[in-house]
């Protein structure tokens, strides 16, 4: 019976690793993608604190609405349904799942707040890699990329991207190498991301993480 164990442990990895390709074809209700998502992004961020060797995430998480946009063509902006009048704060980190950074609050006002996601070509961040915390650019934009690598460092596909940067918690994740990048004439080696999330309207709510950089 062993092809039955290859079948059902290859139907488990599909509904682990391709929610949304579930969602959009065998049309479940939003309720349960977004709990499938949300499992998803728990065990990729579990898997990368165990390859650095990070710590548990902590903090206190507002959770908060994400209006929608059609069409979603700006992945640079998220508008939130809470703002002043919920306590919410300029510079706040943003979150997917408590480990899983997505971008921070920039504007609030009193209904509702703007979230500035790292697709904003203009966004920087300081991230290391991988077990060594190999130091890394993350540059914003619609294909986030890493950069300002040393050419002396290996790098290998699949390694953990993790924040190494005052504004977030040290250690949230990123994402992972997804491909590298070595130019001979090049002074440093870059890398293409893979994010662990699709950023679209099918994202219901976000956490706010309470109070961080006061």
């Amino acid at each position: 019976m062993k092809w039955l164990k290859a079948i059902v442990l290859l139907i488990l990895l599909i509904f682990i690793s391709s929610s949304f390709l579930i969602y959009k074809f065998f049309r479940i209700s939003p309720e349960v993608y977004n709990q499938l998502n949300q499992l998803y992004l728990e065990n990729q961020s579990l898997k990368s604190r165990l390859a650095s060797n990070l710590p548990p995430a902590g903090g206190q998480y507002k959770i908060v609405k994400v209006y929608s946009s059609y069409p979603f063509n700006n992945r640079q902006e998220i508008t939130v349904a809470s703002g002043k009048k919920d306590g919410l704060q300029e510079g706040w980190p943003v979150m997917l799942e408590p480990d899983v950074f997505i971008g921070r609050i920039t504007r609030v006002y009193e209904d509702y707040s703007l979230v500035r996601t790292i697709f904003d070509p203009d966004w920087r961040l300081s991230v290391r890699i991988g077990e060594n915390g190999i130091n890394a650019l993350l540059v914003g934009g619609p294909e986030p990329r890493l950069t300002t690598i040393d050419k002396n460092k290996i790098l290998e596909e699949g390694s953990a991207v993790y924040s190494a940067d005052r504004e977030i918690p040290y250690g949230t994740l990123i994402g992972k190498i997804k491909k590298i990048i070595i130019a001979p004439s090049a002074v440093f080696q870059e890398a293409e991301l893979e994010l662990p999330y699709e950023l679209n309207n099918e994202i219901r709510e976000l956490k706010v993480l309470v109070g961080y950089g006061k």
